[in-house]
């Protein structure tokens, strides 16, 4: 086999030119690339796969971290809505009312506000409620309530506040199915909602002044 055929194959099938100053038809060969083989593009190929997986693995504990910060807090909100009808029941105030301040209570638990149904942001939304709050806790009966202020998440807001005995201590305690919005949150949790509870315990004052009439 002669040079020009060897160099020839040697191209063809990707193998490298020798690094050689000798000459082929009168001008001087030239230095031989270096050759990537099969491994070489393997290699790159799995540091893509090995990024995708970093990514998804960071994303994940990103919004885990996320999700429990979010629950803290709806923690937080679910134990004041209770600490707030605790209150309004100490000084007297019947079921009516008392349901209605844990729905107040929970507003920052409640999600998207439904009525009034007003376009605008976050600001807009804000003042809607300080303006439509009044109203609500003055509300004669339970059928006007939807009307004045209704938010999507309230449904999952509940409450007991079982009448203490005279002289006892009055507890209240607030419920919320917490929707758990955050992405891959199925990781962590098997359900899209937790269960969140909040209690208050408060001296009963009402029974040194008022009779309890069951309503």
């Amino acid at each position: 086999m002669n040079r020009r055929s060897e160099l020839t194959r040697r191209h063809l099938w990707g193998v490298p030119f020798p690094r050689s100053s000798s000459s082929f038809n009168g001008r001087p060969a030239r230095p031989a690339a270096a050759w990537r083989g099969p491994a070489a593009y393997g290699a790159g190929g799995q540091s893509i796969i090995e990024s995708v997986i970093t990514v998804a693995l960071i994303s994940v504990i990103f919004f885990g971290i996320v999700q429990m910060a979010l629950l803290f807090t709806a923690k937080e909100v679910v134990t004041y809505a209770a600490n707030k009808g605790a209150r309004a029941r100490t000084v007297g105030f019947n079921n009516f009312m008392i349901f209605k301040t844990v729905r107040v209570g929970t507003i920052a638990n409640a999600g998207k506000m439904r009525v009034p149904n007003e376009p605008g942001g976050l600001i807009q939304q804000s003042d809607i409620e300080l303006a439509s709050i009044p109203f609500y806790l003055g509300a004669p009966d339970y059928g006007y309530l939807g009307g004045i202020l209704d938010y999507e998440d309230w449904s999952t807001v509940s409450h007991s506040s079982p009448t203490p005995p005279p002289g006892g201590t009055l507890r209240v305690r607030v419920n919320q199915d917490y929707p758990l919005r955050m992405p891959l949150h199925r990781v962590f949790y098997a359900d899209d909602d937790i269960r969140l509870r909040g209690e208050s315990r408060l001296d009963n004052h009402y029974g040194l002044y008022l009779n309890d009439m069951g309503w």
